[in-house]
């Protein structure tokens, strides 16, 4: 296939599934920058190929935990010291002003001065290894900021040693590893939660229960303009002698220490899927929550390297999935800049327009008595929604209760089989179908 630009690539993933175009002719209107791309039929991807979920279960042997008695403090450790790492480590001692009593002592990185330096703002101690942490008997809980790959075997270990445990979207980069940690969370007893930021907001469920009314419709599509996550300082020195390379590279080959790898590690596919995988979890996981889809039939996606630096992670692509109800999710990252629209679910006779602190609904197709029944105008609606807690708050309240996170296993799970299967689809340039069976 001939090298195509951007508003071609768009065009033909939102086609490939065989539907019409969601997007306006404004919002088609991209640069010229052109790539190679080719895009083949559909192959299914049988259950055996995709999903080995007895081989990469854990067995979880931890008894499962208790509530906290009122005034005790959860005491944890963190696993990763980084830019997001030392941003949780801030929100949990803001929290403790809050009436949430839990306190970092313990904390764990690959390089030492980001070790040193959470070891001063905590107060707490050090581990280099952070299998250490992980089996340490005074600790109920295991934070993970680490690099995407390392996701996995961490959030295993930490459930099989009795932790509960956060750990930082994307929860995994496979399904597979996404089943290991939904049957060790169950099996364990212990909490679990993803820190997907936006799922603890309320519009999400405010939002659900309008669609499951019924009043407007059933919904067709959702679409989400996603921000990639910026680059890391490029400026950082450090010295190899200062990195447990070993422990940063988990089980992946052995190569010599190099700088950009540590330091940009998202541009590199043995260590993540890319700088736009975590927003994108957060949006697919969201969206769950609001529409209630899980496991996508199919998804086609397209994209590639649109910015000159390290890595061969992609930094650009466009994600659609189609799901079991008819519904459609279509994630962009082409044009992705802080002034984007709106999420955005559209139903048969409304659309609804997520906005952080409250729904904006509009008339949908020709026919607006439904709409003005449900709330008396022609023209637009408003639903206020609740301020929420974020991952961390509601992590914590849930240590103390119990109950299941907001972000669970299940949600992680249901989240990382559009995610890992766009992922795929992306790299083998070709629209892939998921065996449902047995999921």
């Amino acid at each position: 296939m001939d090298a195509m630009n951007k508003t071609e690539i768009r065009m033909t993933v939102l086609s490939l599934l065989g539907v019409e175009n969601p997007f306006s002719q404004q919002e088609l209107a991209l640069s010229s920058q052109k790539e190679p791309y080719t895009v083949s039929h559909t192959h299914l991807v049988s259950r055996r190929e995709f999903l080995a979920m007895s081989a990469a279960s854990a067995v979880a042997s931890a008894a499962a935990g208790t509530a906290h008695g009122a005034g005790s403090t959860i005491r944890l450790g963190l696993i990763g010291c980084g830019v997001r790492g030392m941003a949780l480590l801030n929100e949990i001692q803001k929290l403790r002003g809050l009436g949430h009593i839990a306190q970092v002592t313990s904390v764990c990185d690959a390089w030492v001065q980001r070790r040193t330096m959470a070891e001063a703002r905590s107060g707490g101690t050090t581990e280099e290894d952070w299998r250490v942490l992980v089996a340490r008997k005074d600790l109920d809980g295991v934070i993970i900021a680490t690099p995407d790959h390392l996701h996995a075997p961490m959030t295993l270990a930490a459930l099989e040693s009795g932790k509960d445990v956060y750990c930082e979207s994307p929860a995994t980069r496979t399904l597979e590893e996404a089943a290991a940690i939904r049957d060790a969370a169950r099996g364990s007893g212990r909490i679990y939660q993803t820190g997907a930021m936006g799922v603890t907001q309320n519009q999400w469920r405010a939002a659900r229960t309008l669609i499951d009314s019924g009043r407007l419709g059933a919904p067709s599509i959702s679409q989400a303009t996603i921000q990639p996550s910026p680059p890391f300082d490029q400026t950082l020195t450090v010295s190899p002698s200062e990195v447990r390379w070993a422990d940063f590279l988990g089980d992946q080959k052995n190569p010599p220490f190099e700088l950009n790898c540590f330091v940009q590690w998202r541009m590199f596919s043995p260590f993540s899927d890319g700088p736009m995988a975590a927003a994108q979890f957060d949006a697919i996981a969201a969206f769950h929550v609001a529409t209630g889809n899980a496991f996508p039939l199919r998804v086609a996606a397209t994209g590639g390297r649109f910015n000159d630096g390290p890595g061969d992670n992609p930094d650009r692509m466009v994600m659609r999935a189609e799901y079991p109800n008819g519904q459609r999710l279509v994630l962009d990252t082409l044009d992705a800049s802080p002034e984007t629209r709106p999420p955005i679910t559209r139903l048969e006779h409304a659309a609804i327009a997520y906005r952080g602190d409250h729904l904006s609904i509009t008339p949908q197709g020709s026919n607006t008595e439904p709409f003005t029944q449900e709330f008396g105008s022609e023209k637009s609606a408003d639903i206020e929604t609740q301020p929420s807690a974020g991952p961390m708050a509601n992590w914590l309240e849930c240590i103390k209760t119990r109950e299941s996170c907001l972000c669970n296993e299940d949600l992680a799970y249901k989240s990382m089989a559009t995610l890992a299967t766009g992922m795929r689809a992306l790299r083998e340039q070709k629209a892939l179908g998921l065996s449902l069976a047995h999921l």
